[in-house]
């Protein structure tokens, strides 16, 4: 309510602001925040070999009905203007980190900030290796040799659209938001054979809640970049380390799997008080969506939505591939048009 003359003086000095508090604000997140990748080049031959041969492994489990589709794995250079964006709008991170299967993206230069992390450095058995499941890689990724005790997981389709801060994810205290979806309902009935996998992991991880917490779930959560605590997830893996085990060596996505890292973990931390719901502005685009050229245009229009996802859940069906990827690459190009320092 009153700011006394020498302190009016100073803060004419320095653009009509006034002194900074000694100390951080309660609200702030005063620690560092790292961001994790995964990624995967789906068409390296090597890559597509190793693949080849795990299909073709006899096992007891069921793979989903998306298990080995090609768009899962198909790369169109999103993590370079996910890089973007994460220089444009999220400079403040400490570190970042790409986890590879013996891959390096060939335009990618790492660098004191940024370094690629092979699966085989982080498993906790590499016999498990080679695996072409994301819930079995994400189960793995706290293992990340200095890795900061805050960071946020993304897949590389996501990628930031307008400034956010630490405070976006996380509380001054410490405790992670927990960005559940308005829409996006969990089928009522017990896991099937004709679940999707995300489906199928989202009524495991209910089954789960249910029995060890007494409590259920709903809805499932945005594909946003998801807050992580290191210190949490290595409690969850010591008390669960019979389901980390079998996850991490679940080679391909199977009806049996759990999203440890992109979903079960927020509950675990909710049930625990160290997480609590968030919003954030988000935009989400399956390429198989008639609208994609709509919500494209839109979102270069507006450009308000901190968080985009650009997911391609499709089958294989080249139908006006050409056309797509052009339209994206368009898209990518006048949104984020300046290269990371990584390139």
């Amino acid at each position: 309510d009153y700011v006394d003359v020498a302190s009016w003086r100073r803060a004419q000095a320095v653009e009509n602001r006034v002194d900074q508090p000694p100390t951080p604000h309660l609200l702030s997140v005063n620690e560092p925040v790292d961001l994790v990748y995964t990624w995967v080049d789906g068409e390296d031959p090597a890559w597509l070999a190793r693949k080849a041969e795990a299909l073709g492994r006899p096992t007891a489990a069921s793979y989903t009905g998306d298990a080995a589709l090609a768009a899962r794995f198909l790369s169109r250079d999103e993590l370079r203007y996910s890089l973007r964006s994460a220089e444009m709008f999220a400079g403040w991170a400490r570190r970042i980190w790409v986890v590879t299967d013996r891959q390096v993206p060939h335009w990618l230069k790492p660098d004191g900030r940024l370094s690629v992390v092979d699966h085989a450095a982080i498993f906790a058995d590499p016999r498990a290796l080679p695996v072409f499941n994301s819930h079995a890689i994400e189960s793995q990724l706290h293992h990340i040799e200095g890795l900061a005790e805050r960071y946020l997981y993304l897949n590389d389709d996501m990628l930031f659209g307008a400034p956010v801060s630490p405070e976006n994810f996380f509380h001054g205290n410490g405790v992670s938001k927990v960005f559940t979806s308005r829409v996006a309902l969990i089928d009522p009935a017990p896991p099937n054979g004709h679940d999707l996998a995300v489906m199928a992991a989202a009524k495991n991880n209910r089954r789960l809640l249910e029995q060890e917490f007494g409590r259920t779930i709903t809805h499932k959560l945005w594909h946003t970049p998801q807050p992580h605590s290191r210190a949490l997830m290595e409690e969850f893996e010591r008390t669960h380390s019979s389901l980390f085990d079998t996850v991490m060596r679940s080679r391909l996505r199977t009806v049996t799997d759990y999203s440890l890292t992109s979903a079960l973990d927020a509950y675990y931390a909710m049930v625990a008080g160290r997480a609590a719901p968030g919003r954030i502005r988000y935009g989400y685009l399956d390429l198989g969506s008639p609208d994609m050229w709509m919500t494209l245009e839109l979102w270069l229009r507006r450009r308000d939505v901190q968080c985009l996802c650009i997911n391609d859940s499709t089958s294989d069906d080249s139908k006006h591939k050409a056309e797509k990827e052009s339209a994206l690459l368009e898209f990518f190009e006048s949104y984020y048009p300046v290269p990371s320092p990584w390139e």
